[in-house]
């Protein structure tokens, strides 16, 4: 008979689930990338031109209007003389070491690597471990688990961290591994996939989506993020490689939940779920050697997130023994002028409000729409808690480690 399957490992106490933007990071990374390159003026006017066309035609969403931002910045426009007449001119590494840095509240920082980070290592070895056992490890985006793993490693950890996110990996990769993040997310990070791609496979690919929608449209807008229709102009040089972002719900096949039905790229309740549902970090090749049950739920989620699409899976996800960490407040001006760590202090002096005409809405998102879904009879049945700067929301995940810490009954 087939050997029997090992027992599952002990479920986690704490899973952290963090968005990115506005979170673990303290700006949008899909207009700060851009910004670095055509200033945040040009990047927030031509956002704006974008999304007016997005509003008359289905081929384009949020993330196309990503994918020709960039774009415009990878572009050199010359004039009719074949003079340097615009466009950023940035190179591949040029756009990754643009979201390297991306500003951070230096509170958040010490939370996700010093609390979180080394709470399992300092656990195990009675409070005195210095480095975090998820720094012994490295997991690809399949969460497969590099060879040379300790045995039975995964099994002592207590917490863990994931990144849920609206904005794509390959921006979010290159933060994380500039400000030593990477591998404090010991559970992956589950968002929009980034690449860069040749232009002209980009262009081939977005000639057969037009020949497929030759019945409609013209298609002078379906220029795949070429530029040269709303962004750019006729002597742009384009350049030999663009951004595409591929939707976190293709794997599903797209989504249908109408909370989020502004959003097909993602639903974060689609995308939690299926977490949890399948085996936490246990990848194919460990779940086929060793025959491992999959891991319990964890006994706690802590999600933490400042957006109206945050709210979905608080809704749908987060049971009663689970925490909805969510920031309150107003997002600072121009964020895209700074870069780094920044303290709470730095962050604060540059809040004020977005005026008419500015771009989105000033206010974070999630507290609205919780009070949306509340007049709707909607209400989390989770523990929420507001934070506004990164030394409350540091104070909160401590309070979260305290009670794992005393759950743990010292293990």
């Amino acid at each position: 008979p087939p050997p029997a399957a090992a027992a599952p490992p002990p479920a986690l106490q704490i899973l952290f689930v963090w968005d990115f933007d506005w979170t673990v990071i303290n700006c949008n990374s899909d207009e700060y990338v851009p910004a670095q390159f055509l200033g945040h003026a040009e990047t927030q006017n031509g956002f704006r031109r974008l999304m007016q066309t997005s509003s008359s035609s289905t081929d384009i969403d949020w993330h196309k209007c990503v994918e020709r931002m960039v774009t415009l910045a990878m572009m050199v426009e010359r004039d009719n003389d074949n003079e340097t007449n615009g466009g950023g001119g940035a190179a591949t590494q040029d756009v990754l070491d643009a979201a390297a840095r991306m500003p951070y509240l230096t509170e958040v920082g010490e939370a996700i690597v010093s609390d979180i980070g080394t709470f399992n290592a300092n656990r195990n070895s009675g409070g005195g471990g210095s480095n975090s056992s998820n720094n012994k490890k490295n997991n690809n985006e399949e969460g497969e688990e590099e060879e040379g793993e300790e045995e039975g490693e995964d099994d002592k950890r207590i917490v863990g961290q994931m990144i849920l996110s609206d904005g794509n990996t390959l921006f979010i990769s290159a933060f994380l591994e500039a400000n030593g993040m990477d591998r404090s997310f010991d559970e992956g990070v589950m968002s929009n996939i980034g690449s860069f791609t040749s232009t002209e496979a980009e262009e081939e690919a977005c000639g057969q989506q037009q020949q497929q929608h030759s019945d409609s449209d013209s298609g002078e807008n379906n220029d795949g993020g070429s530029g040269e229709s709303n962004d750019g102009s006729a002597n742009s040089a384009k350049p030999a490689t663009t951004l595409r972002v591929v939707h976190q719900s293709a794997k599903y096949g797209g989504h249908k939940c109408e909370r989020c039905a502004r959003s097909p790229n993602l639903c974060k309740t689609q995308a939690l779920t299926d977490k949890l549902t399948n085996d936490l970090q246990e990848g194919r090749r460990r779940q086929q050697q060793q025959q491992r049950r999959p891991r319990p739920r964890p006994r706690q989620i802590v999600y933490i997130g400042d957006g109206a699409n945050d709210i979905c899976p608080a809704l749908n996800v987060l049971g009663k023994d689970d925490v909805l960490l969510v920031r309150g407040g107003v997002k600072r001006r121009e964020a895209n002028g700074r870069s780094g760590p920044e303290t709470d202090d730095e962050a604060r002096d540059r809040v004020e409000v977005v005026p008419v005409g500015g771009s989105g809405s000033s206010t974070f998102g999630a507290l609205p729409a919780l009070k949306r879904a509340a007049e709707n009879g909607d209400v989390p049945s989770c523990r929420v808690s507001v934070w506004r700067t990164g030394s409350e929301l540091r104070k909160l995940i401590g309070e979260c480690l305290e009670e794992a810490a005393a759950a743990s009954g010292g293990r």
